[in-house]
């Protein structure tokens, strides 16, 4: 997976082959992200991808 930054950094991230599916790549990173979405719930509530359930998808009508 290649990545690009605000400031244009470029990264190239090796991906578990498990992960290549877009579902599955989308839940990690929410349970990533899960401990400072607990802490910060207004950043959560800008996503339209990591429910509090720890759902993946577009649960706000968005």
């Amino acid at each position: 997976m290649v990545t690009v930054s605000r400031d244009g950094t470029i990264r190239i991230w090796q991906v578990e082959e498990e992960l290549v599916r877009l579902e599955r790549l989308l839940k990690q990173g929410c349970q990533w992200l899960d401990d400072y979405l607990a802490s910060h719930p207004q950043e959560r509530e800008k996503l339209t991808v990591c429910s509090p359930d720890g759902g993946v998808g577009k649960d706000k009508g968005r």
